[in-house]
C-alpha cells in the first residue's frame, strides 16, 4: 500500500508536466499584447491585421496597398477619434462586404455593405407580395409585425 502512493504521485506529476509541456508554448498566442491606443497605432493595426486575415481583396477589386498609401497619410498623433473613424469608414468602404462592420462607443455599427449600411434592401421587397405569394394563409404575425413560421 506504500508503494502505490508514490507511484501515483509520480504519475500524477509527469502527467501534469507533459500537459504543460503542450499547454504552455501555446500561450503566447492567447496573450498577445493589447495594441496601442494612439491613432497612428490603431491604424496600423487595423491595415495590418485586414492585411494579413482578409482573404478576398482580389475578388473585391481593391488594391489594399493603395488603401494604405491614400489614408495613412491623414492620421497622425493629433487625429480625433471622429477623424479616425471617417478615416476608418473610407478605407473599408471600397471592400463593399456585409461581413466587415466597423463598431466604435457612440456611434453606429458601420457596414462595408452598401446595401445593407444604406438600408437600400427595404425597398428591394414589397411586403405584400411576400403575404400574398410566399406565406400561407394562416400565417400569423407579433406586436412588431414580424412574421412568425
Amino acid at each position: 500500500m506504500t508503494h502505490k502512493i508514490p507511484i501515483m504521485k509520480t504519475t500524477f506529476q509527469i502527467t501534469l508536466f507533459s500537459a504543460l509541456l503542450f499547454i504552455l508554448p501555446g500561450c503566447s498566442t492567447f496573450f498577445e499584447a493589447e495594441p496601442a491606443s494612439d491613432p497612428e497605432a490603431m491604424f496600423d493595426n487595423l491595415w495590418t491585421t485586414f492585411d494579413r486575415d482578409y482573404a478576398v481583396f482580389e475578388e473585391r477589386g481593391v488594391n489594399w496597398q493603395q488603401q494604405y498609401d491614400t489614408y495613412r497619410t491623414q492620421v497622425n498623433a493629433s487625429t480625433s477619434d471622429d477623424e479616425l473613424y471617417n478615416i476608418f469608414t473610407q478605407m473599408l468602404a471600397p471592400l463593399d462586404d456585409g461581413h466587415v462592420t466597423l463598431v466604435a462607443p457612440n456611434k453606429e455599427i458601420w457596414i462595408s455593405n452598401t446595401i445593407r449600411r444604406e438600408k437600400i434592401d427595404d425597398e428591394l421587397f414589397s411586403p405584400n407580395v411576400i403575404k400574398s405569394q410566399y406565406l400561407e394563409v394562416d400565417y400569423q404575425t407579433d406586436g412588431e409585425h414580424n412574421f412568425i413560421y
